[in-house]
């Protein structure tokens, strides 16, 4: 197997890894040989699209080659694609292109495709949620993606996710519980919540939402394991959250919500049902409710008709708010939103421009805040060997979430994955960190004293 694009579906393809499983596949990751190929693709954006083009042409050389018997194409391509018929035609050597609603036949799909026969958009659904996920991770990290949520439904004008995924709907808690509870038992350490829209989860099934209770069920069910939330709109986000992650140590103090902008005027035309004044109010209660907490947000540039002005008002924001950690991107013109046709497209070098300027903002951010924490001490968790260090290890602390934000590097080679280890920072990086062990014991998983 091998996935593209969000921890989503990470998620999703160890659902389908389980459901392999249990009909008797050997399931392999991308590096072993294997006889038939199953691609998780993105499409949310055009740049993520042509990634997925990009394997999808490979993994037919390998076909024809005979590396591989089969080749399936999954997720979100087929699913933006499901009521057309050029894509499969341009890509003439994929046997199947499976959208996630009929990810349950996996098992039947793949058996068909080994001998020949073809699958094409059978179903018109959209989105893929599980009942009771018998997952088989696919990796050896000590975290995992739990997935409480399918679809969107704030529209917002520049996204294609409730057209690709449907709308939104929550999965039940007891379900929910029983797989974190899975999960840990297979080697997780961390546990970390996504959906489209975390904060609105139970919303559709319970009438109200829901994200407190889950969080404190979590907490109590799997006191020694890190809890993270990410993607909370912040037009949904309630103290309830806030009150339960101050609450349990184990929860770690963070907080991913996805703001996009602060102009109300490009808020508005974004469709993100937020002003500026909510966005400040929820990031000053979540810092006076939850002291120390990280925050991670997304900003986009670049979105039609922001001006100069408007463009300065988000970067004078950043530089005010000083969020720990940050995420940008410049707007990307998708058919079928309804962004695609409104008037003042931004030229392309104009949100390069102003990306640059942006990410280059925050960088000096991000590096005050690391320098500041020199001499401190904290609770790390091992991820794994450092990728250019022989004699360290990467690790990462309750204020980092994994493979989106930057990591500290221990210079202890014996630590494992899924280590706790005390360290005390020794140096600063623009994002990441340098430290070294307090001492050879490891360390309960709870949160710790002192933390970035």
């Amino acid at each position: 197997m091998m996935v593209l694009g969000c921890p989503k579906n990470r998620a999703d393809s160890e659902a389908v890894a389980g459901l392999l499983k249990g009909a008797g596949y050997d399931v392999v990751g991308w590096e072993k040989e294997a006889d038939a190929a199953i691609l998780f693709t993105c499409a949310f954006v055009r740049d993520a699209e042509e990634e997925s083009i990009g394997a999808i042409v490979e993994l037919e050389e390998q076909k024809r080659k005979g590396t591989i018997r089969a080749l399936l194409v999954v997720g979100c391509m087929p699913e933006r694609h499901r009521a057309e018929s050029g894509v499969s035609g341009d890509l003439p050597d994929v046997d199947a292109w499976v959208g996630a609603a009929d990810y349950r036949k996996m098992p039947q799909i793949l058996k068909n495709a080994l001998v020949g026969k073809r699958h094409f958009f059978k179903s018109q659904r959209a989105g893929f949620l599980p009942e009771r996920a018998k997952r088989f991770r696919l990796g050896h990290e000590p975290f995992s993606y739990l997935k409480i949520s399918e679809g969107c439904r704030n529209r917002c004008a520049y996204c294609t996710i409730p057209y690709i995924k449907g709308g939104f709907r929550s999965r039940p808690l007891g379900r929910l519980v029983e797989e974190a509870e899975n999960l840990v038992e297979a080697g997780a350490k961390e546990i970390v919540i996504v959906g489209q829209d975390t904060a609105l989860y139970g919303i559709d099934r319970y009438g109200q939402p829901k994200l407190a209770d889950l969080l404190k069920k979590f907490a109590l069910r799997l006191p020694k394991t890190w809890l993270r939330v990410m993607y909370c709109h912040p037009a949904h986000l309630n103290d309830l959250v806030l009150e339960t992650i101050a609450e349990f140590p184990n929860i770690c103090p963070y907080l991913d919500m996805p703001i996009q902008h602060v102009s109300d005027s490009i808020l508005r035309r974004m469709g993100r049902r937020v002003s500026r004044k909510t966005i400040e109010r929820t990031i000053e209660t979540a810092r006076k409710k939850v002291p120390g907490i990280t925050l991670r947000t997304t900003v986009m540039v670049g979105f039609p008709g922001e001006t100069d002005s408007q463009f300065n008002e988000i970067l004078d924001f950043i530089k005010t708010i000083r969020f720990e950690r940050l995420g940008a991107f410049a707007y990307s013109r998708e058919e079928g939103t309804r962004a695609f046709n409104m008037p003042g497209r931004i030229p392309e070098k104009i949100k390069l421009d102003r990306l640059d300027v942006l990410m280059r903002t925050q960088q000096e951010i991000s590096w005050d805040i690391n320098r500041d924490l020199v001499g401190s001490e904290m609770t790390a968790l091992v991820d794994g060997p450092a990728e250019d260090s022989p004699e360290s290890v990467a690790a990462r602390s309750m204020a980092h979430a994994p493979e989106v934000d930057g990591c500290i590097y221990i210079k202890n080679r014996g630590s494992k994955p899924g280590d706790f280890i005390k360290v005390r920072i020794t140096d600063a990086l623009v994002y990441d960190l340098e430290a070294e062990p307090i001492s050879g014991k490891k360390q309960e998983r709870s949160r710790p004293a002192t933390y970035c």
